[in-house]
């Protein structure tokens, strides 16, 4: 499959309430490109869940 753009979804736990989108983005541009970061809101959409999911880029340009 070359030329296809592949990337490594995880999942984090265990996140400081006030952690945003953007600060997991930043913490984990530390393992490559990271093409997706998100934090998981509460039930009523008004906090973020301590949690996410983060996506960052493989192969040659990635840095892990």
């Amino acid at each position: 499959m070359l030329g296809k753009k592949r990337a490594k979804r995880c999942f984090i736990g265990n996140l400081a309430w006030r952690t945003s989108w953007q600060d997991l983005k930043d913490k984990f541009r530390e393992a490559g490109t990271v093409v997706y970061a998100n934090v998981m809101r509460d039930e009523s959409g008004k906090r973020r869940g301590g949690s996410g999911w983060w996506r960052v880029k493989c192969g040659r340009e990635s840095r892990g």
